[in-house]
């Protein structure tokens, strides 16, 4: 019989590292089973977050094929978090504040998506809008199960329900109630996917087991016997069968291994495979499927393959979801962090004293909340305050006081009628302001008995260590610019309105509808010698509002950037009344014409009068999206 999945003993593999910084790395000239060396993965994971970042539309979304999808934005954000960016960077809050101005979805992968990435970004300030998430997730399970969601009715697969099952852990995990009852009928139901031969299937028919499905059941079932607390040890009270699928799905997919194929699937989905096999891998949890490391197989793969701009392309087939696949994979973005230190806000770095330069050691992780402990002290420290006989067990601490930026933030007592041991005096602070910030702690000893030249007994006195101070860089966050570039999908009133456009020329595939298409990665554009460019949208139904947005073509693209750039536009409203609005000249920014009061807008015709040249000095000129919104 092939052995149960090796558990972890150790927190990772051992890494090893390249002398020197800039060395290229021969990928082809590792052995079989070497681990990638470290500095590679790191290089692989920042050009996949540069790519990453560069297809972010001005809004704050990412697009999935032709039109933006509230899954995909969840996914990359979650993906930019698990990879080390910081949450207050722009990216990250601009997607984030997208996500909080979105309707709820309605489909499972998109509705799970959402509370991975807001339960990442911060829980604290998305907790009403993730338990609305959570009780529509629980409001679609079926059998144990999940199907596409509310508007897309049909069978369940366990697809949908291994994105709903992860939904839910992020949830729990984030402090948000779930109902307990729900592990048990999702166990019942993960198990039914289960085929003779030990790998799951799409559905439940026992038919049909693949690479990704089967790491999809033994990842979710993982999660189910978690929140039942299921002991391997005593299988006779798994009335799920819930273990034992869990070993024969890991058997499966270590008799199957690949990281160069999704097994059994003909090929497809091969990035979809190896976040579920990280998962799998993370959960169980196991080093090995069979007789393969499977962190150090896939690594490999991924960091030989990726594209010199950041993708995965020949691999995993190019697309925004499949990067972030390779990038989860890499960052090990399941396994489990245990103690205080892993609530650190997730994207935040870990500073930490170099030994020797302070007489107390921290360390600081994450940004919101910041976690922060003793990792340390100087030995000159130790070898003055550690009781005789009590060496190496630590000193004898009455409290620790630590403060931020000079002001004290909280003390965490201690215990002097014992050494302290590992005992780190940790505690959490949240860091909501940009800049460099200052994190000391000052620890307060009880030194041992001492005897005075005469023999006379000395009571034990209290001794103050300081470290010196830590620098924490916090990145800045969005200007309000920004942020409402990220509110105006969701405010935007043409959004379900039918139009009707034209326009005075049209340069190449750039059609006037594409300017009213909600989709801020597309553009009209008029011919270069156009001399009076202007647009026409007629509205199929009137439309109360007060304020006209018109935003430049977002430089996403070089065909964007290469074009020429609206300095003013002339928006007539209902062919009455004539608008002059002075444009940004920062393609990011979008001008914004507050009207006298609210109108009944059934058109809208808009001009630009004044242009700037191109790099080039190409004239064509264009808008990406007009909008009409009502406000304050």
């Amino acid at each position: 019989m092939t052995p149960r999945p090796t558990h972890l003993t150790e927190s990772g593999p051992r890494q090893r590292t390249l002398l020197r910084a800039g060395l290229l790395v021969c990928l082809t000239g590792w052995a079989s089973g070497q681990a990638v060396p470290q500095v590679a993965v790191n290089k692989a994971v920042d050009r996949g977050v540069e790519y990453l970042i560069s297809k972010q539309q001005l809004d704050g979304t990412w697009n999935h094929g032709r039109k933006p999808r509230v899954g995909c934005t969840a996914l990359v954000l979650y993906t930019l978090l698990s990879s080390g960016v910081a949450p207050l960077s722009p990216a990250v809050e601009l997607a984030a504040t997208h996500l909080e101005c979105e309707p709820l979805p309605d489909q499972t992968y998109d509705c799970a998506l959402m509370i991975m990435a807001l339960s990442a970004h911060d829980p604290e300030r998305h907790h009403e809008r993730l338990e609305d998430l959570v009780q529509r997730l629980v409001g679609w399970e079926a059998q144990g199960g999940w199907s596409y969601g509310s508007r897309i009715p049909g069978r369940q697969d366990l697809s949908n329900t291994q994105y709903a099952v992860m939904g839910l852990w992020a949830a729990a995990r984030a402090g948000i109630r779930v109902p307990k009852g729900i592990w048990g009928p999702v166990a019942y139901g993960l198990e039914r996917y289960s085929g003779s031969d030990g790998g799951f299937g799409y559905l439940q028919d026992g038919r049909g087991s693949t690479g990704s499905m089967t790491a999809a059941g033994v990842a979710a079932l993982a999660i189910s016997r978690d929140h039942l607390g299921l002991d391997p040890e005593q299988r006779r009270k798994d009335k799920y069968g819930a273990l034992d699928a869990i070993d024969e799905g890991s058997r499966w997919l270590g008799s199957h291994f690949s990281v160069t194929r999704n097994p059994q699937h003909g090929g497809g989905h091969l990035g979809y495979y190896l976040y579920g096999l990280e998962r799998a891998g993370a959960l169980v949890p196991t080093t090995q499927f069979g007789d393969h490391l499977w962190y150090e197989e896939g690594a490999r793969q991924l960091v030989t393959d990726q594209h010199p701009r950041g993708n995965w392309r020949s691999t995993l087939g190019g697309g925004l979801p499949e990067t972030c696949f390779g990038l989860l994979f890499l960052r090990r973005a399941t396994a489990p962090k245990t103690g205080l230190a892993s609530k650190g806000g997730a994207g935040g770095k870990e500073v930490s004293h170099v030994r020797g330069t302070s007489p107390v050691h921290l360390t600081v992780s994450g940004l919101k909340p910041a976690s922060m402990w003793i990792t340390g002290y100087a030995q000159d420290v130790l070898s003055s305050c550690e009781w005789p006989g009590e060496e190496g067990r630590g000193m004898r601490v009455e409290r620790v006081i630590w403060s931020i930026d000079g002001i004290e933030h909280e003390r965490v007592k201690g215990d002097v009628g014992q050494p302290s041991g590992h005992e780190r005096f940790a505690c959490q602070y949240e860091f909501d302001q940009p800049g460099v910030h200052k994190v000391e702690a000052e620890v307060h000893l009880l030194r041992a008995p001492t005897r005075d030249g005469s023999g006379r007994s000395v009571p034990s006195a209290l001794k103050v260590v300081r470290s010196t101070e830590l620098i924490v860089e916090v990145e800045g966050g969005c200007p309000e610019w920004m942020i409402q570039n990220a509110r105006d999908r969701s405010a935007n009133l043409l959004a379900g309105v039918s139009t009707r456009t034209e326009a005075s020329s049209i340069s190449g595939s750039h059609r006037a509808s594409s300017a009213v298409d909600h989709d801020q990665g597309t553009f009209w554009l008029a011919e270069a010698d156009d001399e009076n460019p202007t647009l026409t949208i007629e509205l199929e139904s009137d439309v109360m509002a007060n304020t006209v947005v018109v935003g430049h073509p977002h430089p996403l693209s070089a065909r964007a950037a290469a074009h020429g750039l609206a300095l003013e536009v002339l928006v007539t409203v209902n062919e009455t009344s004539t608008y002059r609005l002075r444009m940004n000249s920062e393609s990011g920014r979008k001008g914004r014409l507050r009207l006298p009061g609210t109108r009944r807008i059934q058109r809208l015709d808009i001009s630009i009068p004044w242009r700037v040249p191109g790099p080039k000095g190409n004239r064509t000129v264009g808008l990406a999206e007009v909008e009409l919104q009502q406000t304050r």
